[in-house]
């Protein structure tokens, strides 16, 4: 767990900064984008099920990581 301090309040505005609810209507259509590939890929091998989850979420999670 992470202390109370200078970094704990650096760390929780970014957070809220990133998930604020008008942040979050930013990441909507990537996940909708995603979302459309994501089942592509599951409809056309869906034994690579996994695979096919990672490739859907590490998209998504880098544009948080860049907006």
């Amino acid at each position: 767990m992470m202390r109370y301090g200078t970094r704990w309040r650096k760390v929780r505005s970014a957070f809220h900064h990133c998930m604020a609810p008008t942040a979050i209507a930013v990441y909507r259509p990537i996940q909708q984008d995603e979302t459309k590939k994501y089942l592509g890929r599951l409809l056309d091998n869906p034994k690579h099920f996994f695979d096919h989850a990672r490739l859907f979420v590490a998209p998504i999670l880098a544009s948080v990581d860049t907006h």
